[in-house]
């Protein structure tokens, strides 16, 4: 297992080299933290969670610009 140091760093290698940034996250896991090995998110990302994400919980990230998908869920 990679120490967090060397995460983060791969992390953002990843993201330098990309064209656009999709963090796909469950929504029981939104803002919760802090998370030990995540690397500073560059400007234009989008959020990808579940439909069971509420407006409260997506807020935050619109009000910063990210562009938020939420995908509903099935059942």
């Amino acid at each position: 297992m990679l120490v967090p140091l060397q995460q983060t760093r791969r992390k953002e290698l990843m993201m330098r080299r990309s064209r656009h940034v999709y963090l796909l996250v469950h929504a029981a896991k939104l803002g919760r933290g802090p998370f030990h090995a995540w690397a500073r998110m560059p400007d234009a990302w989008t959020l990808v969670t579940d439909g069971s994400a509420g407006p409260e919980a997506v807020e935050p990230f619109k009000s910063r610009g990210v562009h938020v998908v939420t995908v509903p869920v099935a059942g």
